[in-house]
């Protein structure tokens, strides 16, 4: 089955950050690589029992999920605790996290690609000009307007099969009077035209750093508590001499 889904924008990934912005954090089990973090918007006009997402974590895996997102989980070699080390990042890497997810590749083709059915057919257009520009072959805008008109014409989102299948059917004439190519030497069976990660698959990696980084924010933050009070209790400083800690959005710390 193929989804079809508008290409991510800046607007959706400022939309979510503003979303995580507003979360905040439970830490319900905590020892060692093992955990369960509940996340929520506490003061969520939806309701926090309708907007939610839980992180498990284990020796070389983690899972999320919740309302705001499928089951995903990310394994990685070796007893690695993945929480701190693998998904705390400045950048999103979300091609690298994909080749983690534990799913066959067919499954998670499914569950984590989309067609922009607007962005096929300028990038089929792209690749085929390109093919002309590479082999010094003439073309006017005219011929690939036509070109374009027929690969319109024979391709249906609403078909069963994958819109590039079809697309590789269609016999490619490089002018009116010669004999047609190959579409698989015009355009590359391993990029699809259209092909991007959806907004769920984006949401899950920013949603799964947002919660690396705020639970590494809250050890840093207990810990530095712990060594405040430690030190006024030996008279070594006041808790005043230092400005107050930030605190980050994790309940009962």
């Amino acid at each position: 089955m193929v989804y079809y889904e508008p290409r991510i924008t800046q607007a959706d990934k400022d939309y979510i950050t503003l979303r995580l912005s507003q979360c905040v954090m439970k830490i319900r089990h905590d020892h060692g690589p093992y955990r369960h973090l509940r996340c929520y918007w506490p003061n969520d006009p939806i309701g926090s029992p309708y907007c939610h997402f839980d992180i498990i974590t284990g020796l070389g895996a983690v899972t999320i999920y919740g309302n705001w997102m499928r089951t995903f989980t990310l394994r990685h070699y070796g007893d690695e605790d993945m929480l701190p080390g693998f998904c705390n990042t400045k950048e999103l890497n979300i091609g690298y996290w994909a080749e983690k997810l534990d799913m066959k590749k067919q499954a998670k083709d499914a569950a984590i690609t989309a067609i922009d059915t607007d962005a096929f057919f300028k990038d089929v257009e792209n690749l085929i000009k390109g093919w002309y520009i590479d082999n010094k072959y003439p073309y006017n805008n005219e011929h690939i307007n036509r070109i374009m008109n027929t690969i319109r014409e024979d391709i249906s989102f609403e078909d069963s099969r994958h819109p590039f299948e079809q697309l590789l059917d269609i016999p490619f004439y490089p002018d009116p009077y010669s004999y047609p190519e190959d579409m698989c030497d015009i355009i590359d069976p391993e990029n699809t035209p259209g092909e991007h990660y959806t907004l769920e698959w984006v949401r899950t990696c920013m949603a799964l750093q947002w919660a690396a980084q705020t639970y590494a924010a809250a050890q840093s933050y207990k810990k530095q508590k712990q060594t405040r009070r430690y030190l006024a209790t030996q008279k070594h400083m006041t808790l005043c001499e230092h400005p107050p800690l930030v605190k980050p959005p994790v309940v009962g710390i």
